[in-house]
């Protein structure tokens, strides 16, 4: 038993695998693709954020110069939240050289880490690995998921790191290991820093706090 136990065990990985390179393959299409038309203005806000931020070296203040290009300071305040995809942005260029391709790769990245955040998620919570391996495959082929995953937009790393409190909140319950909570309360404040409005999914877990516990 121990053997098939070990064997199917390994097969749900390899699955696991699979359904990552597709979601991979999905993501990575046009991913050097210029970023044009309505649905990347929001892309171009970050990279022309990072390219001021590098010129300037001053990495507080968000200068988009196509809005304001007349002015001599020409600076955006529509946002609320820190520019956290221009900082990514900052480190894929220092590694990957200034390209847009490798400024997608981050978001890229985060967004197949979630489906394994999923898949463990499932599986504690239904013990089944077939339902697993279902939860990380929709959301490998979701198409918002597809989309956002690609594009320098904070949706993707918020979202993974909300998951990834959830997923240590989780094992808290589980254990009541401290150590889980405070992992936990690092993932959602970094989820909270990309976008405010991903916290709404912390609602969920207050209907899990073990009151009596």
């Amino acid at each position: 038993f121990r053997f098939a136990r070990q064997g199917i065990q390994r097969l749900n990985k390899i699955i696991l695998g699979i359904i990552i390179l597709m979601g991979l393959a999905l993501r990575s299409y046009n991913l050097d693709f210029p970023s044009i038309g309505y649905h990347n203005m929001k892309e171009n806000e970050y990279l022309s954020m990072a390219q001021e931020m590098n010129r300037t070296k001053d990495y507080l203040t968000r200068r988009i110069y196509f809005y304001h290009s007349f002015e001599d300071n020409p600076t955006m305040r529509l946002y609320p939240q820190p520019p956290m995809v221009s900082y990514q942005t900052i480190l894929a260029w220092n590694v990957l050289g200034e390209n847009i391709w490798g400024a997608r790769l981050v978001n890229v990245i985060f967004g197949l880490a979630s489906i394994v955040i999923i898949y463990l998620i499932s599986s504690i919570l239904f013990e089944s690995a077939i339902a697993a391996l279902a939860s990380s495959l929709l959301l490998a082929g979701m198409p918002l998921a597809v989309f956002f995953s690609r594009n320098l937009q904070p949706e993707s790393p918020a979202f993974f790191f909300l998951i990834l409190g959830s997923l240590f909140y989780i094992k808290f319950l589980k254990d009541f290991k401290k150590n889980w909570l405070f992992f936990a309360g690092v993932s959602f404040s970094l989820a909270w820093l990309y976008k405010f409005s991903f916290l709404i999914g912390i609602l969920p877990l207050a209907l899990c706090i073990p009151y009596k516990k």
